[in-house]
C-alpha cells in the first residue's frame, strides 16, 4: 500500500486491521504524528515513515511489529529513543532501520536487546553527543553504522572505558564523519575483525609527527632507511622499519 505524498495527519486505529496481505506500508511524506494505529496493523515486512512529524513513539512499538524487516523514520521529530518503546517479548526480524535526520540526543542503552537480527543502523544527522557502550553489544549481525553528522566527542563511554563498537565481529562500514572526534583513543576500533570502511571526514582529528619513539627517545617523527628494496606490498605485515601499530600511524 502506497500512501506517500499525502496530507495526512491521522490514521484510524482500525484503518488496516483487515489487510492481511500488506508487504510494505509506505506512508513517507506526510503530517503523521500518531503511530497508535500500528497496533492494529497485520504482519508487514517494510515499514516507511520518513518525512512525517513523529515527536515520539509508543512504548511497545514492536509488539506488533514483529515481522519487520526494515523500518525508515527519518526525517520527522523524534528527541529520544527508550528502552520501553522498543522493548518487546517478541523475537523481531528487523534487519534494517534508519532513524537519521531527526533531532535525536538520547538512546537508551539497552533500546535493540531484542533486535538479533539488525544488519544496518542509520543515526546520521541527529545531535548525540555520546553513546552508551552497551548499546550496539548485542548486533552481532551488524554490517553497517552510520552515525555521520553528530556532534560526538567521543566514541569511548567514560563510565565503562569501552567503545559502543566494541566486538561487532561482522561490521564492515562504519561511518563517523563531521563529528566533533578529536581523539582516537586506544581501544575505539577493539573488536572488529572485518571492518573494510571507516569514514572520519571532517571531525577534529589532529595527526602530528611523533616526539618520542618506541624507546622514548627523542625524535622528529621521521625516520630513513636505505633498503634496496624497490617494491613493497601493501599485505605485507613485516616491514621492518614500523613502528608498534597500537601506539603509532605508520
Amino acid at each position: 500500500i502506497n500512501l506517500s505524498d499525502n496530507q495526512i495527519k491521522l490514521i484510524d486505529q482500525n484503518a488496516f486491521s483487515h489487510a492481511s496481505n500488506i508487504i510494505l506500508l509506505n506512508l513517507a511524506t506526510n503530517r503523521i504524528k500518531d503511530l497508535s494505529f500500528l497496533k492494529s496493523v497485520p504482519p508487514i515486512a517494510k515499514l516507511n515513515l520518513n518525512s512525517n512529524e513523529i515527536e515520539s513513539l509508543h512504548d511497545h512499538l514492536f509488539d506488533s511489529l514483529c515481522y519487520l524487516s526494515h523500518l525508515d523514520l527519518s526525517l520527522n521529530k523524534l528527541k529520544c529513543i527508550t528502552n520501553k518503546q522498543f522493548n518487546t517479548d517478541f523475537k523481531c526480524s528487523l534487519q534494517n532501520i534508519d532513524l537519521s535526520k531527526n533531532h535525536i540526543e538520547i538512546v537508551e542503552s539497552n533500546v535493540f536487546e531484542s533486535f538479533y537480527s539488525l544488519e544496518v543502523i542509520d543515526f546520521g544527522e541527529n545531535r548525540l553527543k555520546k553513546i552508551d557502550s552497551r548499546l550496539f553489544s548485542k548486533l552481532k549481525l551488524l554490517k553497517t553504522l552510520n552515525l555521520c553528522k553528530n556532534p560526538l566527542e567521543s566514541i569511548i563511554d567514560n563510565e565503562t572505558n569501552l567503545s559502543p563498537m566494541f566486538h561487532l565481529p561482522k561490521l564492515t562500514n562504519l561511518d563517523l564523519s563531521y563529528s566533533n572526534i578529536k581523539k582516537l583513543c586506544k581501544g575505539s576500533f577493539e573488536g572488529l575483525p572485518n571492518l573494510l570502511t571507516l569514514k572520519i571526514t571532517d571531525c577534529q582529528i589532529e595527526f602530528k609527527l611523533a616526539t618520542l619513539d618506541e624507546n622514548g627517545n627523542c625524535t622528529t617523527g621521521i625516520t630513513r632507511h636505505y633498503d634496496s628494496a624497490a617494491d613493497w606490498e601493501l599485505s605485507s605485515s613485516n616491514y621492518k622499519y614500523t613502528w608498534n601499530r597500537t601506539k603509532y600511524l605508520n
